[in-house]
């Protein structure tokens, strides 16, 4: 009769705590279903570090070199901007003006999206047939993997003289700095600056 005194006596965890326990098991749950899918982005959710190494003149290009970038990621996750200053229509004052050059899956490079032409940077060019063709900044994939390397390398033509043509650079000095961004972003990875000359034409 004791024993069964004893077992009746005994009393079960209160609402309160049951509750209590509960909310704190389905914080927890959440908690850890919350890292695993952050977990699951993987370099998708990583910011992109990198830089732009060197640069240099070759005929009518600038041969500008990639440094490494982390994480490893192809050309569709950055995009390039030019941004131009130099002689405008009167010889008198410098003028800002700006292109953004976007992934294209199919080039495999990338390809001028706004505006049309950018100070000495040429943006369409005559094909062998007399079409206009867009003329993207060229990318060089030197390991063929699809991702960006360092090593790497992207060509951007140029105007070389002044052709008198409609829309043509002015002749003179241009200073051209070309900005990596984060294309999910838009943030600044790294920018790197150089100078265009180009020459009036002969009469």
């Amino acid at each position: 009769m004791l024993m069964k005194k004893n077992w009746k006596n005994r009393k079960g965890v209160s609402p309160v705590i049951a509750t209590i326990l509960m909310v704190a098991i389905t914080v927890v749950l959440a908690a850890v279903l919350y890292v695993m899918v952050m977990g699951f982005g993987g370099d998708e959710q990583a910011s992109i570090t990198g830089s732009f190494t060197d640069k240099q003149k070759i005929g009518d290009t600038e041969k500008i070199r990639f440094g490494k970038l982390t994480p490893s990621i192809d050309g569709s996750k950055i995009s390039l901007r030019v941004d131009v200053t130099g002689p405008d229509g009167f010889d008198t004052a410098d003028v800002l003006s700006s292109a953004t050059y976007k992934w294209d899956a199919g080039a495999k490079t990338w390809i001028l999206s706004s505006p049309a032409a950018v100070g000495p940077v040429k943006a369409v060019a005559n094909d062998a047939e007399g079409i206009p063709t867009v003329i993207p900044i060229e990318f060089f994939d030197l390991a063929g993997d699809g991702y960006i390397s360092s090593g790497d390398y992207i060509l951007i033509t140029h105007a070389v003289e002044e052709s008198g043509v409609a829309g043509s650079p002015k002749a003179g000095t241009y200073n051209i700095t070309v900005s990596m961004l984060d294309a999910n972003t838009g943030s600044l990875i790294d920018s790197i600056e150089y100078s265009w000359v180009v020459a009036a034409k002969a009469a």
